[in-house]
């Protein structure tokens, strides 16, 4: 299966690549930090593959079904969970639509408006999903 980034036209942005930019090297970033980043890296891309590989399925703690359209992966940065939303087109194409973080503990009084973003993010990413399907050439390669 063909991995791709959805690419949105009119805020010429892939929200998942540009998400991921967080793990961009940097030259001021500390031997200790860069290491971090590369294996998250790592990480994500061996989740992302294993789940193109198996038709869209991850298993285990990686994958969470999600009501609507798309799937999530769940990866554990420390006490942070970044979610990638995703979803399959025809069992050709597994399409890299939204992604956020998300607190594993929330801290106290900021529960709701974590919750807020979280379901805004929600709302985006089925606009991009309705917008793919619309426009199945609305994407960039993955690498």
């Amino acid at each position: 299966m063909q991995i791709i980034y959805y690419y949105d036209a009119e805020r010429k942005l892939a929200p998942v690549k540009q998400f991921l930019s967080k793990y961009a090297i940097s030259s001021n970033d500390k031997p200790n930090l860069q290491e971090h980043k590369l294996k998250m890296l790592a990480l994500i891309d061996e989740v992302i593959k294993k789940a193109a590989d198996n038709k869209g399925i991850v298993g285990g703690n990686f994958s969470e079904p999600f009501t609507g359209h798309f799937q999530a992966f769940r990866i554990k940065d420390g006490s942070i969970l970044n979610r990638i939303f995703y979803f399959c087109y025809h069992l050709e194409k597994l399409v890299l639509l939204n992604a956020l973080d998300k607190p594993e503990k929330y801290e106290k009084g900021l529960k709701k408006k974590v919750d807020k973003k979280y379901e805004e993010v929600l709302i985006q990413t089925e606009e991009y999903y309705r917008k793919f399907i619309n426009n199945p050439k609305s994407y960039e390669e993955y690498r």
